[in-house]
């Protein structure tokens, strides 16, 4: 991972990882738009309800962020 940006995003990944909706919720912006499997989820709840379904079907894979530049 290279760049400022570094820290605070392998923070999130460590978070995220955790799959505890509770940690991650503070990280993500009340406007923030995410892309899973399922579609496209718009606002904080949505995602959050979202993040928890996908987390309890990929219960053995473990989120990671790459190749940043």
């Amino acid at each position: 991972m290279h760049g400022c940006g570094a820290g605070p995003l392998r923070h999130y990944e460590q978070v995220a990882n955790s799959r505890d909706g509770g940690q991650v919720a503070p990280m993500i912006a009340d406007h923030a738009v995410y892309g899973f499997t399922g579609g496209e989820f718009a606002g904080l709840d949505v995602i959050r309800g979202a993040s928890e379904r996908t987390w309890s079907t990929v219960e053995h894979e473990r989120y990671a962020i790459e190749h940043l530049h």
